[in-house]
């Protein structure tokens, strides 16, 4: 785990211990959805056109390696803190996403706009469960995360499917 130096002394201006903050996401994503070591890196981004404008946050997996690197920053509907607030809802998001992608091929982001939906999807119902305001339970994630992989997995082989008959 990496922290930019700017990251550090942007929350801590916040007020917030960052590395604090990540390390106890991290540990509670892992407990709902243990996955390999990967890597994850924490930057400030002060440019807004970056940011999602209600978070303040921004998250990127690369889909080869699992490497995941979330940022932070102001915009006009989210000050530093309140998108440090969104933080661990963007970790659980892209921890989603790598895990699935070093799971093995055809579990990770897709190669077709139906697998992005689908994944985009999974990786949201996982970060909205793991750090809701009704703070779910474990059990919770870890059906919800076995359903939404069994719809992926449906979806793939309809998509399949469809393009079986199409071609004949």
């Amino acid at each position: 785990m990496t922290f930019s130096v700017k990251a550090l002394n942007e929350a801590s201006s916040a007020g917030v211990n960052v590395e604090h903050l990540v390390t106890g996401a991290l540990d509670h994503i892992n407990a709902l959805l243990p996955g390999p070591p990967n890597t994850v890196s924490v930057l400030y981004d002060g440019d807004a056109a970056d940011l999602i404008s209600q978070t303040g946050t921004y998250g990127v997996t690369n889909s080869a390696g699992g490497a995941v690197v979330v940022a932070f920053g102001p915009t006009a509907q989210a000050g530093v803190g309140k998108a440090l607030g969104w933080l661990p809802h963007t970790l659980a998001h892209e921890i989603d996403h790598s895990v699935r992608a070093l799971a093995g091929p055809g579990t990770g982001f897709g190669v077709n706009l139906l697998d992005e939906i689908v994944s985009e999807g999974i990786a949201s119902v996982f970060d909205e469960a793991a750090f809701s305001v009704r703070a779910a339970s474990a059990l919770t994630v870890v059906i919800v995360t076995t359903l939404a992989s069994a719809a992926c997995a449906i979806g793939a082989k309809l998509t399949g499917s469809a393009r079986t008959r199409r071609g004949a």
